[in-house]
């Protein structure tokens, strides 16, 4: 009897199982939905409007590439640009071949030493321009998700209802320890009364002043520097839109889980956009592996999406 009932129970299971895998058959993950959900979630972490940094104000830039693309910005109207090119002297590593003679042999070997030189140093001078700054992004927290919001990760307890809240983080006072009863201490300081007082005042000597030549030695890199002041602004680039989801490869073992790539578009590029970050409006981008998974309380939700 007790195996009969054993074999009964594996069959309900079995049943029961077959019937779980049939009910997940009957919810398939579909394009259409499972655009919906990346789309969605786009919009929660403002994935879909993309931006980037600029470096604004008067400093160093001596990357040809940027100083580039700042001119290309200037051309477009967005900065205003310009660029001071100021010497600076340096120590630079050199080398040289020389003739080397050991045990009667000569040969040639490198020698390297250290000479000064002088050096062509850029400055920039960049500003938005009123266009420019019609193009200022500013940069949002993601909006949290219902699961979130059930944390209630806002929450703060009032902690002055709690006695632990009356003890003083400090245990003791700031004041000095108190000296121990038995310990003498005595301030008296042997004094040669035959010795002069010492006049440090005059004693001290100033620097000699610096001569006009010194001065000059100052030089225009070091002037340049100390009037570097940068600002970081962030300036939008591109929207980006979901064109489709496809290649969906769905799991039904165990929990249901889904798999697919994600075809995005760029639209409304900016020139920030084009120069910056090398985006042309209709340029897409195809994302893999964006993972989904199936919940009996809320049916199909997107796992994963990383940029």
């Amino acid at each position: 009897m007790k195996k009969t009932t054993t074999v009964l129970m594996l069959a309900v299971c079995a049943v029961a199982m077959m019937g779980l895998s049939g009910c997940y058959r009957d919810h398939p993950l579909k394009g259409d939905r499972a655009k919906r959900l990346v789309k969605k979630e786009m919009a929660r972490t403002f994935e879909n409007e993309q931006s980037t940094t600029l470096a604004v104000g008067y400093y160093e830039c001596n990357d040809d590439d940027a100083r580039y693309k700042l001119r290309q910005l200037a051309a477009n109207e967005l900065v205003t640009y310009s660029c001071d090119r100021v010497q600076r002297t340096q120590n630079v590593r050199k080398s040289r071949r020389v003739q080397k003679v050991i045990y009667g042999y000569s040969y040639y070997d490198t020698q390297y030493y250290y000479d000064t030189e002088e050096v062509t140093t850029y400055f920039v001078n960049v500003a938005l321009t009123e266009k420019g700054k019609k193009l200022l992004f500013e940069q949002l927290d993601a909006v949290p998700t219902p699961e979130e919001k059930e944390l209630r990760e806002d929450f703060e307890p009032d902690l002055s209802q709690y006695p632990e809240a009356a003890v003083d983080y400090d245990e003791f006072s700031s004041g000095a320890a108190p000296a121990a009863e038995d310990a003498v201490l005595s301030d008296e300081v042997d004094i040669d009364e035959g010795e002069e007082d010492h006049n440090f005042e005059d004693e001290f000597q100033p620097d000699e002043p610096m001569v006009d030549g010194e001065v000059d030695g100052y030089d225009a890199y070091a002037a340049a520097k100390s009037k570097e002041k940068i600002e970081t602004v962030r300036v939008k680039t591109f929207d980006l839109k979901v064109v489709k989801v496809r290649n969906i490869r769905q799991n039904n073992s165990g929990v249901p889980t889904a798999t697919a790539e994600v075809l995005l578009e760029a639209s409304n590029v900016t020139p920030f956009g084009r120069i910056l970050s090398k985006v042309y409006d209709g340029q897409r981008e195809l994302m893999d592996e964006v993972s989904f998974a199936y919940f009996q309380d809320k049916g199909w939700r997107l796992v994963d999406l990383d940029f």
